[in-house]
């Protein structure tokens, strides 16, 4: 869902460069854009999500 990707670092990575390469260009928000703005506040989305458990499976070949 929108957000979801906000713990990688890549994502605000490539989201940074893309905004950076929109403004540059000339380009409007578009209108999911706007939507999600209004959304996730003036802070943005959380950077966690769920209760940051991790699941390893490990079995024998």
């Amino acid at each position: 869902g929108a957000g979801s990707g906000a713990v990688n670092v890549v994502y605000r990575k490539g989201y940074i460069f893309f905004e950076k390469k929109r403004i540059l260009e000339g380009g409007k928000k578009p209108k999911k854009r706007l939507e999600n703005e209004k959304k996730q506040g003036p802070d943005g989305f959380e950077l966690r999500h769920g209760d940051s458990k991790r699941y390893y499976l490990v079995s024998e070949l």
